[in-house]
């Protein structure tokens, strides 16, 4: 599977969606406009040879009031829903009921949850999503949501972590990991928000409805008296409303199916292991994931199974998406399995990933497309963690000493480092970070990303005012000793890009990479400049992006401050652009043949700036 193309295949059905958006809102106010004329009519007693002739004699200010009343409506409706949903993944588990799951004091079903999200995401090369549970909900089913990975969140039900094995578990959690990673979260939230415009009409004529019947919801009886001019218009309305429910079910249906059917591939290309998601399927099909909630048919899209009937399905029959992982008969033999606990399917077998990433075209097929080497690296470093950091890194004083451990140096930049945490901090944290360090030794440099990985799921809390003091602690500490490394600047890039709330990040109108050829220029220069490359060879490789004439940049000008701005702006560049652009970079850092481990933490802190899942690059 390949990312960008992924991503510009979320954009193309994203303006897709939008025309049959707007085609929706123009038959219901084609519907609703005639709808007002006939009333006038009634009410007015205007009498015409023809029903056409009689509908031209309606003042034309009434069919504009009606338009604008029910562009209005919709689009308030779509609005106050995208509001309500601006906090991205949190935003929509908080709006399902669901609960937060942290590793202190998680059961043992949630941290068995909590690890498998954490693989995941050290394996994808992204952050730790914010994990929630759905209390009560006996159903298996689950969905990620968010705008973007660093806003994503997984949230599963009860049933789900109480039916499923690990196997299983991985596989349903390797399934969202895919619709996080190709942008179908991005594109299923703004879904819910356009949907919820349209069906807001046929709301408002079911409450004209209730109201001219006289029915008070409150009480749960009928009032003495009601209107039934007023039931009738409501009646009318409510059936004009239901073209928005229609062309929102159409569209739900169209974007989720073959989706699903593609993030099931996914799952077992991450795990290599079929009869994971396969037997959640399985189970699906015995015991249902059926999610009895206020909102399940609007998030309906979002979830691993139907959620509930639909006159519109928004899943592929459980049945065919097994058989389109495992061929024909699977299905029967998955239920074979659930009756006598024998294997349903052989495992597949390991997939070859050509040993060591040696060329850039091999590093940048990974981008978005991690296989199961990197679930088992993810997997084997967690298991390896010394106890005391495993722990650390769960709470947020322990995150903090976790970070700063490793940035302390030695000789005396070590102590004037520990006057600097202790001094932002306190003493605790001041020894932490000093054991800390001393914990980390054995694991070598490719502890540095995953320990950050895990560290910044439990530094999500900080307020505004506790991250930029931190951020600002980690820049003391990187310049403590006169010098920035780039491990260094590898970490402080990761810190401030996930931490500080202070740096400007458009989200306005998407550009090509020559429009940013400024902020490109920078980030490669940055790139040559950390791998040593001869600014002949560099200039060549950078020559080929054919970006707009502009002064080289600087020694000077490769600050922290000017590489964050440039990140920001780079962050717009359509999926394309992104792609050359780290493709380049790749081909910088591997001038000379090789690529360091410090040189691919490079590559994988400018990916994560830019929103682009690089996983681990394994030797």
């Amino acid at each position: 599977m390949d990312f960008f193309a992924s991503q510009e295949r979320a954009e193309r059905q994203t303006r897709r969606m939008l025309m049959l958006f707007v085609v929706a809102v123009v038959l219901t106010v084609a519907a609703l406009d005639l709808l007002a004329g006939t009333t006038y009519l009634f009410t007015s007693n205007v009498h015409a040879p023809s029903f056409g002739v009689a509908m031209r004699a309606v003042p034309s200010s009434v069919y504009w009031l009606t338009t604008v009343a029910v562009v209005a409506t919709i689009l308030g409706g779509t609005w106050h829903r995208m509001a309500s949903l601006a906090g991205g993944g949190a935003a929509v588990a908080e709006l399902v009921g669901a609960r937060r799951v942290t590793s202190p004091g998680a059961s043992l079903a949630e941290q068995q949850l909590v690890n498998v999200v954490e693989e995941m995401a050290i394996a994808a090369g992204i952050r730790v999503p914010l994990i929630y549970v759905m209390d009560g909900q006996r159903g298996i089913n689950a969905f990620a949501a968010g705008y973007s990975p660093d806003q994503a969140a997984v949230t599963v039900t009860q049933g789900t972590l109480e039916q499923l094995s690990r196997d299983e578990l991985q596989g349903v959690v390797a399934h969202e990991f895919s619709h996080i990673l190709n942008g179908d979260m991005r594109l299923n939230v703004r879904l819910v928000g356009i949907i919820a415009g349209l069906v807001f009409i046929g709301g408002t004529g079911s409450f004209l409805m209730r109201m001219g019947s006289g029915y008070d919801g409150d009480e749960g009886r009928f009032r003495q008296r009601g209107d039934g001019r007023l039931a009738l218009v409501g009646f009318f309305i409510w059936l004009i409303g239901s073209i928005g429910v229609l062309f929102g079910s159409l569209i739900k249906a169209a974007v989720s199916r073959q989706r699903e059917f593609l993030a099931d591939a996914a799952a077992v290309q991450f795990t290599r292991n079929p009869e994971g998601i396969g037997g959640a399927l399985a189970k699906i099909g015995q015991t249902g994931s059926d999610v009895v909630q206020l909102h399940a048919d609007e998030l309906s899209h979002m979830y691993f199974g139907p959620s509930c009937e639909s006159f519109f399905a928004t899943h592929p029959p459980i049945e065919a998406r097994i058989e389109r992982i495992l061929g024909t008969g699977a299905a029967r033999l998955f239920e074979h399995k659930l009756k006598t606990g024998r294997p349903a399917v052989p495992a597949a077998p390991a997939a070859s990933t050509g040993g060591a990433m040696t060329t850039p075209a091999a590093v940048l097929a990974t981008i978005g497309n991690h296989t199961d080497r990197h679930v088992s690296f993810a997997r084997q470093f967690i298991d390896d963690l010394p106890a005391d950091v495993r722990r650390s890194v769960a709470t947020q004083a322990g995150a903090k000493a976790a970070l700063c451990a490793l940035l302390l140096n030695g000789g005396e930049a070590r102590q004037r480092q520990l006057g600097l945490i202790a001094a932002a901090e306190n003493r605790m944290t001041t020894e932490a970070a000093e054991r800390l360090a001393e914990s980390l030794v054995p694991l070598g440099e490719r502890a540095r990303m995953p320990v950050l990985t895990l560290a910044m799921e439990a530094l999500r809390p900080l307020d505004v005012v506790e991250r930029d003091a931190f951020v600002r602690l980690v820049t003391d500490l990187v310049n403590a000793d006169g010098r920035v490394t780039l491990g260094e600047f590898v970490l402080l890039t990761l810190c401030r890009s996930q931490l500080e709330t202070s740096l400007e990040r458009p989200r306005t109108k998407v550009q090509t990479l020559r429009e940013a050829s400024g902020p490109a220029a920078t980030i490669l220069a940055l790139v040559a400049r950390a791998a040593r490359v001869e600014s002949k060879v560099a200039a060549g490789i950078i020559g080929a992006l054919d970006l707009a004439p502009g002064p080289t940049a600087t020694s000077a000008e490769l600050s922290f401050p000017a590489v964050d701005a440039a990140l920001a702006e780079l962050k717009r560049v359509e999926p394309e652009g992104k792609r050359r652009l780290i493709d380049t970079a790749v081909r910088l850092v591997m001038a000379d043949g090789r690529l360091e481990v410090v040189e691919g933490e490079l590559l994988r802190a400018l990916c994560a700036a830019l929103e682009v899942p690089l996983p681990p690059i394994l030797g």
